[in-house]
């Protein structure tokens, strides 16, 4: 359909579109003219979002979409300030509601929301399976939030003139975070390619394939245990149902563990199941082969059942039999699997795993866990990463990209006061992953060295990190020196001056530095 509606648009008529796709619906004017306001906001912004965040999709992609999904909306209705149905989303501290079904949104009267409405709309949800318990209430609500949360970042935080972060207006920063995370790991688009995956629909498999590949077994296996842990403890905090479900399910693993732990017991309970389940295979083939034996099951089971639940002939019997049957049968392959020597190992590690997992959580007392501790551990293991991506980047573009890449990622609020950039904890593996920007940029003449003394040098080029201007590309330097002392002049593409710094320099015969007149820092 997209590419029906779609295929002869171009970049400069994609608010005639909107136009027109509105002409045709029975929208009030109070949803159309916030429409428009929205979209004009996106479309005015979407490219300085892009400049400064760069994993991001494509402007054309991001509007395409939300014409889709308006052209597919039947229905907007827009809760105004001072009215009784704005107190009730007020008080229930939601912003929009949509029906699924019929395809309409309550929104209220605000871009943002409206944006997160639209795009929610789609209904696009991540789920897990049955096998992965602990995590497949926690982790979706992580990364279903974190995509919500995302989707408005372009008119959030962006207002086409400048990027301002606004910490009160993301609706959860540790989720945000750790979304931002991901994205920056996988892509922008990680979860739309799962989604468009044609070989499994398994999105740990998916993740932990991707991962793998990019960043090796290791380096995986930590990600994957503390997204688990992280999203645990995120959702736990204002869930106690999550929190009473994960705390029996510990139980429950450490009971097992304890039986599987005494071997010979393990193995002897094995043998007594799977004897059951094999007689309990040859009973039902005994029935389903005997009319007389079956029709005395027939009898003897609806003498027990309920009038509703009754069986109505032999056949619908027969079939329920070879269902037990193939239940059964399954349940006897997992007992042959259990009773293999590699599975056991890999059955009591995996107990392990989960064990380990949920140990270290408070489930009473959610407010005791250090959800501090493995924010911060998730930032180191991210950076390891990003390290990696640094050191097989080869030519000037691709370290471009990261250096936009990791700016961005150092603003990422991490706090409701901070971002990661100024986290204590992460000081020095910042400053690492700076300089070896730094370093291969230079390497690659991407910027000059301004002197021969590398930590005044870094001194000199790390402010690069923390300027809000959206193209780096345009930034202007300008260095006076005059005795020990630096006065650094960094300027936007307007030569507007944007930073002024007075660095010292212990002046001797190694160092040698020299005023320099202003001149672009980034070289292309």
């Amino acid at each position: 359909m997209k590419e029906e509606i779609f295929s002869k648009l171009s970049i400069k008529n994609y608010n005639n579109e909107l136009e027109k796709i509105l002409e045709k619906k029975y929208f009030s004017e109070d949803a159309k003219n916030l429409l428009l306001s929205m979209f004009y906001k996106v479309e005015t912004s979407y490219n300085d979002y892009a400049n400064v965040k760069r994993n991001v999709e494509s402007k054309n992609e991001f509007l395409e979409d939300i014409l889709e999904i308006i052209s597919d909306c039947n229905d907007i209705e827009i809760i105004k300030p001072r009215t009784e149905k704005f107190r009730e989303f007020t008080d229930a501290n939601i912003k929009f509601k949509i029906n699924y079904k019929k395809s309409t949104i309550e929104v209220i009267q605000n871009e943002k929301s409206l944006l997160s409405a639209i795009l929610e709309l789609n209904n696009f949800q991540i789920y897990l399976k049955e096998e992965y318990n602990l995590v497949r209430n926690t982790l979706p609500y992580i990364l279903n939030e974190g995509k919500d949360i995302n989707s408005v970042e372009v008119i959030r935080d962006f207002n086409a003139w400048n990027w301002n972060i606004l910490y009160s207006e993301i609706e959860n920063i540790d989720i945000n975070l750790i979304y931002q995370n991901l994205q920056i790991l996988l892509n922008y688009n990680f979860l739309k390619d799962f989604v468009n995956s044609k070989t499994e629909n398994d999105f740990i498999k998916y993740i932990n394939s991707k991962l793998i590949e990019l960043y090796g077994k290791e380096n995986t296996k930590e990600i994957l245990n503390l997204l688990f842990k992280l999203s645990i403890l995120i959702d736990i905090r204002n869930n106690s149902n999550e929190a009473k479900r994960l705390s029996e399910e510990r139980e429950g693993l450490k009971k097992d563990y304890n039986k599987i732990s005494n071997k010979k017991m393990y193995i002897k309970n094995l043998m007594v199941k799977k004897k059951k389940l094999n007689d309990d295979i040859k009973d039902i083939d005994i029935l389903l082969n005997n009319k007389e034996l079956l029709e005395k099951e027939f009898q003897k089971r609806n003498e027990q059942l309920s009038e509703y639940n009754k069986f109505f002939s032999l056949k619908q019997l027969s079939e329920k039999l070879i269902i037990e049957r193939s239940r059964t049968l399954s349940k006897l392959e997992d007992c042959n699997l259990a009773l293999n020597p590699e599975n056991y190992v890999q059955v009591k590690e995996k107990l392990e795993e989960d064990i380990n997992l949920l140990d270290d959580i408070n489930f009473e007392d959610t407010s005791k866990n250090d959800l501090n501790k493995y924010k911060e551990q998730f930032q180191k293991i991210f950076i390891t990463c990003f390290e990696m991506k640094i050191n097989n980047v080869q030519n000037k573009k691709d370290i471009l990209e990261l250096l936009y890449e990791f700016r961005y990622y150092e603003n990422v609020p991490y706090s409701e006061k901070e971002n990661i950039k100024n986290v204590g904890g992460l000081k020095e593996e910042l400053e690492k992953i700076e300089k070896l920007i730094i370093e291969k940029m230079t390497n690659l003449k991407l910027i000059s060295s301004f002197t021969n003394n590398q930590n005044l040098n870094y001194d000199i080029l790390k402010n690069i990190f923390d300027l809000k201007i959206i193209s780096l590309e345009n930034i202007f330097i300008e260095i006076k020196v005059k005795d020990k002392n630096i006065n650094l002049n960094i300027f936007d593409e307007k030569e507007t001056l944007e930073k002024n710094i007075e660095l010292k320099f212990e002046k001797n015969k190694e160092t040698k530095i020299k005023s320099v007149k202003k001149t672009k820092l980034i070289k292309i």
